[in-house]
C-alpha cells in the first residue's frame, strides 16, 4: 500500500500492526539514448511493489533525486550533493522512528558509490545515535548482479540488465533498436565531466534485452529483499 494514498489514521494503525516502510530511493539521470531519465526511480518502485505484496509493507513516496558524478552534466540529470542525500536519509529515518515504525527498508535504484556512501552514513549515524528502528539499506542494481542469469560481461549503466528491467516495468518508454556503449579510459583519472568515459552514455549491449529477463531480475531482487527483511525481524 502506498503511504501517500493513506490517511494519517490508516498509516498509524498499519504501523501499530507492525507494517514496515519501504523507501524507493531513485534518481533522475541520463541512461544512454534509449532509456528514460526516471530509470533509477522506476526500478526500485517496482521492487517496492513486489516486496509490499509479499510482506504487507507500506511504500513511501519515491525520492526521485540522488547524488551523481558521471552523468551530472548530461541534460536532464538532477544531482544532489552528498550532504543533501545524507541529510534527507537521516531526516526520513528520524520521521519514521518518531511515528513508531519498527522497520524501514531503503531501496536505492542508483548505484553510484558516493550516493550509496551518503545513504549508508546516514543510516549508521541513526543507529549510533540510539535509533531503535530496524534499518535496511540496499541497492537493487547490486543485488541484481547476483541473479543467476546470463548477464554479459561488462554490462553496466543502461546496458542489457537495466534495459530489460525497464522493458518489464515501462516498455512504452524504451526506445527501439540496438544500443551499445562502453566505458573508456582508466580508473583513477579525475575528470570534470565523467560522462565522456561512457560511449553512448551507457555501458553494454541491449541486443539480448527482453522483458522476461527484466521480470526475472525484478522478482529476484524483491525476493532477496524480503529475505533480508525476514532476517532483520529475527535478529537483534
Amino acid at each position: 500500500m502506498r503511504m501517500d494514498e493513506m490517511t494519517s489514521d490508516a498509516f498509524r494503525d498499519a504501523v501499530r500492526d507492525g507494517a514496515a516502510v519501504i523507501l524507493p530511493f531513485g534518481g533522475t539521470e541520463a541512461h544512454g539514448h534509449h532509456l528514460p531519465l526516471g530509470t533509477d526511480s522506476f526500478q526500485p518502485e517496482r521492487v517496492a511493489e513486489l516486496v509490499s505484496e509479499a510482506t504487507g509493507s507500506l511504500i513511501a513516496p519515491t525520492m526521485p533525486y540522488a547524488h551523481h558524478s558521471s552523468m551530472k552534466r548530461v541534460p536532464g540529470t538532477v544531482a544532489m550533493s552528498f550532504g543533501t542525500v545524507r541529510s534527507f536519509t537521516r531526516d526520513f529515518l528520524d520521521s519514521m522512528e518518531r511515528h513508531g515504525v519498527r522497520m524501514t527498508a531503503i531501496v536505492c535504484g542508483h548505484a553510484g558509490a558516493s550516493h550509496l556512501a551518503a545513504v549508508s552514513e546516514a543510516c549508521r549515524s541513526f543507529k549510533e545515535d540510539g535509533g531503535r528502528m530496524k534499518v535496511i539499506a540496499v541497492c537493487d542494481y547490486i543485488i541484481g548482479e547476483e541473479c543467476p542469469m546470463d548477464i554479459p560481461e561488462g554490462d553496466g549503466h543502461a546496458g542489457m540488465a537495466e534495459t530489460s528491467r525497464i522493458m518489464d516495468i515501462r516498455p512504452e518508454l524504451v526506445k527501439e533498436g540496438r544500443h551499445t556503449g562502453r566505458l573508456t579510459g582508466s580508473d583513477g583519472i579525475v575528470l570534470a565531466d565523467g560522462s565522456v568515459r561512457f560511449e553512448g552514455l551507457m555501458q553494454g549491449d541491449t541486443a539480448t534485452s527482453a522483458p522476461e529477463k527484466g521480470e526475472e531480475l525484478n522478482r529476484f531482487i524483491a525476493d532477496r529483499i524480503v529475505r533480508i527483511m525476514g532476517e532483520a525481524n529475527h535478529g537483534q
